[in-house]
């Protein structure tokens, strides 16, 4: 099946698109994932105003080397600003008549700002949603003291916390229940005493033949029950760790990928304010073939100049060695309050008079 995407990410009705494509004589579409008559009932009122949609419209089907495969493609590709979608048993390929790799066989969609966003779903991890970490259960903070028996760990855990007491108490006897009779374990004996393979067992469970699932399997249970209120009293005992998918860049693999001057987003927004400058100082703009034009050349000036621009209010504030990924709960609140004076101070206003109360403070 082939598709041209016609909507990405954009929020509105979108009642002229889905009218516009209905005239040219497609009949059906895939909107948000679903494939969807485009004369149904549930679209006479167009789609949620305030929601990001996509949409990409049905071209058609056919067997790969016939003649009406290459006219469903390149209807598609006219249709699709040079793009298309391919969906077959092996999975979708996106295909681009401009960004396309012949060896990796990786085709993008024409690139978007909200692509290099980790605060869009366009260009935020897909596992850690943008975060960079993941809140894992840590098992040092799950034991506490390992001197203490493992019936009052097990007891200290689920004491306190939310539902109904009876259920929790019914649950930690289960619990120290199969401990006893499965795998053979002194709930009475300090955890520190145990042997190393018996201390995975109580943290990681037995395998699938047991009904002991382990701490950690179990405490995960009650994280994903979120209506049972347990979220915030198991945070406690979670530590955050860089995302597996992601490796702590916050980017999903497309927004990774796109290099300027041999550098990911990523590795710039690493750099401090003062290696920024020196980064941004040494770029040049090259005439590309059969590509660039003196408008390009324009627009990506004016750019430059607003970053070196930008970059120099934080490094005239005091703010040099900070780097430009740096999370803002780990502020100290001197340096955010010297960031929030740079953001004036890059903001062009005129006429304003700026009177600061100890802006040095911290």
């Amino acid at each position: 099946m082939i598709l041209s995407p016609i909507v990405r990410g954009r929020k509105g009705f979108h009642k002229e698109v889905i009218a516009g494509a209905i005239k040219l004589g497609y009949r059906r579409a895939r909107i948000d994932g679903e494939i969807v008559d485009l004369k149904s009932i549930k679209l006479l009122d167009g789609l949620e105003r305030y929601q990001e949609h996509n949409i990409d419209v049905v071209i058609g089907k056919g067997k790969a080397g016939g003649r009406a495969v290459e006219a469903i493609v390149e209807q598609g590709l006219r249709l699709g600003n040079g793009v298309i979608h391919l969906l077959s048993p092996a999975g979708e390929h996106i295909y681009n008549q401009r960004l396309f790799c012949l060896q990796c066989g990786i085709g993008y969609e024409p690139l978007d700002p909200r692509l290099f966003s980790f605060n869009s779903r366009q260009g935020a991890c897909s596992q850690c949603g943008g975060m960079g970490f993941d809140l894992e259960f840590d098992p040092e903070l799950i034991i506490g003291d390992p001197r203490r028996p493992l019936s009052e760990i097990i007891s200290s855990l689920l004491a306190y916390g939310p539902g109904n007491s009876g259920d929790l108490k019914r649950a930690l006897q289960r619990v120290l229940r199969d401990l006893k009779e499965e795998h053979r374990l002194d709930v009475e004996l300090p955890f520190s005493r145990l042997t190393k393979k018996k201390r995975a067992v109580v943290l990681q469970g037995g395998g699938d033949h047991h009904r002991f699932v382990g701490l950690i399997p179990y405490l995960r249970g009650l994280l994903r029950g979120e209506e049972n209120g347990w979220s915030a009293y198991l945070s406690q005992w979670m530590t955050e760790s860089p995302c597996a998918a992601c490796s702590g860049k916050r980017l999903n693999p497309r927004a990774q990928a796109v290099k300027i001057d041999g550098r990911a987003i990523w590795q710039i927004t690493a750099l401090s304010v003062k290696e920024s400058q020196k980064c941004f100082q040494s770029l040049r703009v090259q005439q590309v073939e059969n590509g660039g034009s003196e408008r390009d050349r324009m627009i990506t000036e004016k750019i430059l100049r607003e970053i070196q621009q930008r970059l120099s209010f934080l490094s005239e504030v005091g703010l040099p060695y900070l780097t430009l990924d740096r999370r803002a709960d780990t502020l100290s609140g001197g340096e955010a309050q010297r960031i929030r004076l740079a953001a004036q101070l890059g903001s062009n206003l005129r006429g304003v008079c700026y009177i600061l109360d100890e802006p040095t403070i911290g």
